[in-house]
């Protein structure tokens, strides 16, 4: 589903009213409008995260119908589990060496092939294909992380879901096995399947 802020709002017609509001020679004026054209994007951005948040409930729901069983699980043992795994396969000289490598994100040891990984099309087929019990799934930003049991009947498909922002990088790993499939916020960059074999 596109967002609803994009479906709201006309971006041309936004532009003009704050180049509108910065011609404004009356300063309290300029501060009022302002203040009114901000409380109205902050109530479209609010509208938009519930419908995208009710989304991903939703989504939860469905994929439990299926069998999943969806556990909440705590999330800085999760991503501290991760990182033992996988980011520290990578020493922070390389990371420094590497030519504009940026830690913002935990995917960009694959995206920067500091680790080999198959992407795209071949890391959906290999985590599709690959043999699951239980896995872990966290998100960059968001504070939810889960284990997934019954982890055989997810699917990369399943991670496409258009939800908030802050559940856009989706991690899932296998800390048995030791392999990770990344879903990341960029169309460009990922999907990324990495297997520590």
């Amino acid at each position: 589903m596109e967002r609803i802020a994009r479906r709201i709002l006309n971006i041309d017609g936004l532009n003009n009213l704050e180049k509108e509001i910065d011609q404004l020679d009356d300063t309290h004026e300029k501060a009022n409008r302002t203040q009114l054209l901000d409380a109205i994007l902050d109530k479209i951005i609010d509208y938009d995260t519930h419908i995208l948040n009710y989304e991903y409930k939703q989504h939860l729901i469905t994929l439990s119908k299926r069998g999943l069983e969806v556990v909440a699980a705590y999330k800085d043992d999760i991503v501290a589990q991760w990182d033992g795994l996988f980011a520290s396969r990578v020493s922070e000289q390389l990371k420094k060496q590497t030519r504009q490598y940026s830690d913002q994100f935990k995917w960009h040891i694959f995206s920067f092939d500091l680790l080999e990984a198959l992407k795209s099309d071949e890391a959906r087929g290999a985590f599709d294909g690959i043999q699951k019990d239980t896995v872990y799934l966290f998100f960059q930003s968001a504070e939810e992380s889960f284990e997934i049991r019954n982890a055989s009947l997810l699917h990369s498909e399943d991670l496409d879901f258009n939800g908030p922002m802050d559940k856009a990088d989706i991690y899932v790993f296998d800390p048995v096995e030791k392999w990770t499939y990344v879903k990341t916020h960029e169309d460009a960059c990922g999907p990324y399947f990495y297997w520590d074999k």
